[in-house]
């Protein structure tokens, strides 16, 4: 078991530690966008925040009540975010990628009172509004509002900008429900309270934000490129305005783009998945611009190949600080490789034991978090042996939204949150990942459930039966292959790939999607469970690579 420190807050909850940024820097740059056109300071975002907090209220939003966000990263998320702080009130923010049968489960699992959309996104909840949802109220960002939605810029014309009076919150109170991938196909909310958001900006992380700030600015140029729908987009911004730190908001990654702003805007952080290092290091533009303003770059979502990450410490600026964050929408980060294991000078044999060590997902934080490898039975197990990595702690959910049943099945009665993943742990601590359990797929970062593909795809009238599994991909980590059993009288010729492809991209999300189809006679299944066995389909499949469609 890691070493755990307990944390002393200093405030009671965020917006304490935000209103004190608010007033000691009310005219530093608090959010910019990429391309330099929009900037606002802090004293500016918190008079809007004022203003669609007002607004909000009027509608009958209160502490406790869900306000759900669908659109892509965008200046306005710091105001939005803080507007639904000030009323006490919970933020859902939602992958924008979501079609509507998906969107229509978060907002009704929810109970979402409010719904704030980007307007390119309004088709995707047409749909939904023959429903009877909790959802009375949309705003609409960024373009035309639809006749059943209200201009955002309207909505803050017309409320004040003076404070409003917020409720008494406490470090126990829930301000975000975070839905991720579920199990069983269908997503669970996790939910965030300030204590947990919170603990990040204490020990290991809050050390490593301070000490890698420029010593003539005083503050980090913080670039969000990571959607603030995961749960390190959502850090990315609260520990931006918790730091007084410049958000530099990027909406899309282009490699050559992410360069020049990052030259144009003296960034010295940025959250980056690994995939993202791989494009930028093989643009031909790499070289091209100045990237010595970078301090401190955490990276994390999908696993890092060594050889890209020897890769990174060779071409990038020196001077750079890197930690590798492992974790997931539960635990934020609880394991890490930080800045000294990327390190690589020494004797020839420290050299070549460090090298070794950059396989491993790094050593467990301290602060708020202790974490361990256990048995199917819950008890540890010793150094080298294989097991579930489980977490407890401040920095862990306090459960899922409305499922008492899977948080009991998530968090044991000792407190201990079961990852899912397997990995083992060396004498000196470091945790070795062995395999992503429950049968999860990591594609550039996103997270896919196989049962949530599957039950789409099943709903074809021309389909049996189908098992969806992951095979590596060099640059995106891993891609969906569907194994398909067609139903009698069906060959690959009346039902073809493309069809079936096609009919999944209507209900999940693009990414989720099969790339490959696979046609086999009957799926392998453990006798006495009836159970799918993946693993032996993947391990067929990468004997065969008979892609139908590449």
């Amino acid at each position: 078991m890691s070493e755990y420190v307990p944390i002393t807050f200093e405030k009671r909850n965020l917006l304490e530690h935000l209103a004190q940024v608010i007033g000691d820097y009310p005219d530093r740059t608090a959010v910019v966008t990429a391309d330099g056109t929009v900037r606002k300071t802090y004293g500016e975002i918190d008079r809007r925040a004022n203003r669609l907090a007002h607004y909000l209220a009027r509608l009958g939003v209160g502490k406790g009540d869900r306000v759900a966000i669908f659109q892509n990263n965008s200046w306005q998320y710091p105001e939005q975010y803080l507007a639904i702080l000030k009323l006490g009130a919970i933020c859902v923010p939602m992958n924008f990628r979501l079609k509507s049968p998906e969107a229509l489960f978060i907002l009704t699992e929810s109970g979402a009172k409010a719904l704030i959309l980007e307007s390119r996104y309004a088709a995707v909840f047409e749909p939904t509004l023959t429903y009877q949802l909790g959802v009375k109220h949309y705003l609409c960002t960024n373009g035309d509002a639809p006749e059943w939605a209200v201009d955002y810029e309207t909505a803050l014309a017309g409320e004040p900008e003076e404070a409003i009076e917020s409720p008494d919150m406490t470090l126990d109170d829930i301000l975000a429900i975070c839905f991720t991938s579920g199990t069983t196909g269908l997503p669970k909310g996790s939910m965030a309270t300030h204590r947990q958001i919170m603990t990040n900006f204490y020990g290991e992380m809050g050390n490593l934000i301070e000490s890698t700030m420029l010593p003539d600015r005083g503050y980090h140029v913080v670039m969000m490129i990571i959607p603030v729908y995961h749960i390190a987009g959502i850090m990315t911004l609260y520990a931006g305005m918790r730091f007084g730190c410049t958000i530099v908001v990027s909406s899309d990654f282009v490699p050559e783009g992410f360069m020049q702003t990052v030259e144009r805007e003296q960034v010295s952080l940025c959250y980056l998945v690994p995939i993202m290092f791989f494009f930028i290091l093989h643009d031909p533009s790499f070289g091209k611009y100045d990237l010595s303003s970078l301090r401190f770059v955490p990276y994390g979502a999908m696993p890092m190949d060594p050889a890209l990450l020897q890769d990174i410490l060779k071409k990038f600026p020196p001077g750079i600080r890197y930690m590798d964050a492992f974790g997931s929408t539960e635990v934020c980060i609880n394991i890490a490789k930080l800045p000294e294991d990327h390190d690589l000078t020494g004797s020839p044999e420290e050299v070549e034991k460090k090298i070794a060590r950059l396989k491993s997902i790094g050593r467990p934080f301290r602060y708020g978090i202790e974490s361990t490898i256990l048995d199917p039975f819950g008890k540890e197990v010793p150094p080298g042996v294989v097991g579930e990595i489980a977490s407890r702690g401040e920095k862990v959910t306090v459960g899922y939204w409305r499922n008492a049943e899977e948080t009991a099945r998530t968090i044991d009665r000792n407190g201990w949150f079961h990852t899912g993943d397997a990995g083992w742990m060396d004498e000196d601590g470091y945790v070795y990942f062995a395999d992503r359990a429950k049968d999860m797929i990591n594609r550039g970062g996103e997270n896919i459930f196989p049962a949530e593909v599957e039950r789409r795809l099943n709903q074809h009238p021309k389909i049996l039966e189908s098992a969806v599994f992951g095979v590596p991909d060099p640059a995106w980590g891993a891609r969906v292959v569907a194994a398909v059993v067609l139903a009698p009288g069906q060959t690959a010729e009346t039902v073809p790939a493309e069809e079936l492809i096609g009919f999944c991209k209507e209900q999940v999300a693009s990414y989720k999607a099969p790339s490959a189809i696979w046609y086999i006679d009957q799926l392998p299944r453990r006798f006495e469970l009836g159970k799918v066995m993946r693993f032996m389909l993947r391990d067929e499949y990468m004997k065969k690579r008979e892609d139908t469609v590449s």
